[in-house]
């Protein structure tokens, strides 16, 4: 009878370990440090991949010039696994690369994203490299631009978040940098 018990205890065990096991591999390949720009990005050639991807994932990049005659909006709020610290789940920001890399890590392409608008709803998000045509409503703090030409105008919901704006690397606005006036 306890010999039963034992072999029935270690089958448990065996399993919840090889559960624990893949489960932790997959987390960890996903979420791992990102040493490479791409790592865990969502590729979009077209308008309706984008707009799909703008709300679920929270990293997209696009591999072609893409005109939208719709608005759009990056939200939702996105967490992955730090490896770092324990384990703990983290928000990460959104990022929205406008550029290719070849496989020396060198810019082989500036892409052109334009739209009517972009509202951007998310936290912390980067858009990266190329050109975005048209006006960009911010209404989540942590909003960066790194290297990329914005053709048009930077609308904050208020001064606290446009406090949190950053410029990076030849990032350029050509339009006006302001906080919406609100409708009375």
């Amino acid at each position: 009878m306890k010999r039963k018990i034992i072999i029935y205890v270690l089958s448990i065990l065996y399993v919840f370990m090889i559960g624990c096991d893949s489960t932790g591999t997959k987390e960890n390949n996903e979420v791992s440090n990102e040493k490479d720009e791409f790592q865990n990005t969502e590729f979009v050639k077209n308008e309706g991949e984008l707009t799909y991807a703008l709300t679920n994932d929270y990293s997209i990049t696009i591999t072609d010039n893409i005109t939208s005659d719709n608005p759009l909006i990056i939200e939702g709020e996105f967490f992955k696994t730090d490896t770092t610290e324990e384990n703990n789940v983290v928000k990460v920001g959104r990022k929205l690369n406008l550029f290719s890399k070849d496989e020396d890590n060198n810019i082989i392409n500036n892409y052109v994203l334009e739209a009517p608008s972009l509202t951007i709803q998310s936290e912390n998000t980067i858009i990266k490299g190329g050109t975005f045509i048209g006006d960009i409503y911010i209404k989540a703090k942590g909003f960066e631009i790194d290297n990329t030409k914005v053709k048009g105008n930077l609308y904050f919901k208020d001064e606290e978040t446009k406090g949190t704006f950053i410029k990076s690397n030849a990032a350029s606005v050509q339009g006006k940098i302001s906080v919406e006036r609100k409708e009375s």
